[in-house]
């Protein structure tokens, strides 16, 4: 319950990516009990596909915070387009 507060109330000023990797690691590490590296890789991985599915999939605008995603995707999108 203590993290899931926790999450609630960094969510608006760290963002969705650094809020959402530091819950998911330090659960998977609390309630696993398995190594940091396997509980880092796991975290990694589980939002990439999380944030793959709603932000770019299905265009679910999440906060922002500390990460500018806005320009990292725009960014992207320019490489990708060939520099248009």
């Amino acid at each position: 319950m203590a993290m899931i507060a926790a999450y609630a109330v960094l969510l608006r000023p760290l963002g969705f990516l650094p809020t959402s990797f530091l819950f998911l690691l330090i659960m998977t590490k609390a309630l696993s009990g398995r190594s940091w590296f396997f509980c880092l890789w796991t975290s990694v991985v589980t939002l990439a596909a999380i944030y793959l599915v709603f932000r770019i999939v299905f265009a679910v605008l999440m906060p922002e915070g500390i990460v500018p995603e806005g320009q990292i995707i725009a960014w992207f999108r320019k490489l990708l387009s060939g520099g248009r």
